[in-house]
């Protein structure tokens, strides 16, 4: 994944090291993989810098066919075929990303999940709380009834996904804890 840093800077500015974009595609190319895809998350975040340039300016030059073909690496110096790039990105507020931007891409919108994904949801962050800890979810402490009800709750009106992973954080982390002091 690469961040709004490392596109859309001038070399002079930052180093004479080509662009993130183009060390990255060598490797897959000399692992001869010729379509790799790039995910730039959060492109709406991007924001115009008059000392490092655009981002999204810059993201609007290698996502148009005809210029990604002939892309200008300044840390090489020289020009670059990126146009077998796959791009993907994700965007919170699609209504900030530029409509250029928007005309290169297929928007596929994602709803928050609902009640039905409420318990699948549950688990898959108990899991990952567990892999964090280096455990499996079978070693975490069983959770009051009254928290998964809370949790399940919350997702009627679409979960935001953020907050359901520190509430179960918090009540993983409670719970651990009342075990200690038992």
């Amino acid at each position: 994944m690469i961040s709004g840093r490392d596109y859309g800077q001038s070399f002079f500015l930052r180093s004479q090291e080509p662009d993130n974009v183009c060390t990255f595609v060598s490797g897959p190319l000399q692992a001869h993989v010729a379509n790799p895809l790039l995910l730039v998350d959060e492109v709406e975040k991007s924001v115009a810098n008059s000392v490092n340039g655009s981002a999204q300016n810059t993201l609007l030059s290698m996502t148009e066919p005809g210029t990604a073909q002939s892309y200008h690496d300044e840390g090489l110096r020289a020009r670059v075929d990126i146009s077998h790039i796959t791009w993907a990105m994700t965007a919170n507020v699609l209504s900030a990303v530029p409509k250029p931007l928007k005309s290169r891409l297929a928007v596929i919108r994602v709803d928050r999940p609902g009640p039905a994904f409420a318990d699948r949801t549950i688990d898959l962050v108990l899991a990952g709380i567990a892999r964090e800890m280096g455990g499996t979810v079978d070693m975490l402490p069983d959770l009051p009834q009254m928290v998964l009800d809370q949790v399940r709750k919350h997702f009627a009106g679409g979960a935001d996904l953020r907050r359901v992973k520190a509430a179960l954080r918090a009540a993983v982390s409670l719970q651990m804890d009342a075990a200690v002091l038992h």
